[in-house]
């Protein structure tokens, strides 16, 4: 079948799907089996527990993010990738860590409620303001004895 004789992607998929397939999992090889690779111990520790796919998600992108790989978590509404977005600091990052998570405003208040049901320990700071990160910024240094350079506009 000549290319020029395709016209829609259903008879491209006939036509090259298998060859297409191949040639993707050749160069982008999954970074996990579900069914045969165990998902990250530390998940178990979670607060909220993710079904078995987003436990899975959050140890293949904890494994990418560990081979220097950037990656991007995409999905559809309500399909729990705010979740898996605190699972994978959880995972990621075994002792204290601080995160920024920029978030459109409707869903702050959403990202917070979500981090402090699901990652034990974590203490969330709602920062409204450059000035406010400039102020929370100074108040970390100054805890660890240091001090901050940065002057407040």
């Amino acid at each position: 079948m000549p290319l020029e004789s395709i016209d829609s992607i259903e008879a491209y998929l006939a036509r090259f799907g298998a060859e297409l397939a191949a040639r993707v999992s050749a160069e982008h090889p999954p970074l996990i089996d579900p069914r045969t690779d165990p998902v990250h111990p530390r998940i178990a520790e979670l607060l909220r527990r993710p079904y078995a796919a987003q436990a899975h998600v959050i140890t293949a992108l904890a494994r990418g993010f560990a081979r220097g790989r950037g990656l991007v978590l995409v999905g559809e509404q309500g399909s729990g990738k705010t979740l898996i977005a605190a699972g994978l600091l959880h995972v990621m990052f075994p002792g204290p860590f601080r995160a920024l998570v920029l978030a459109p405003g409707i869903a702050i208040r959403k990202w917070k409620r979500e981090c402090e049901r699901t990652i034990p320990g974590v203490r969330v700071t709602y920062l409204r303001s450059y000035k406010a990160c400039v102020e929370f910024e100074r108040a970390f240094l100054a805890a660890l004895g240091g001090g901050c350079r940065v002057p407040i506009a």
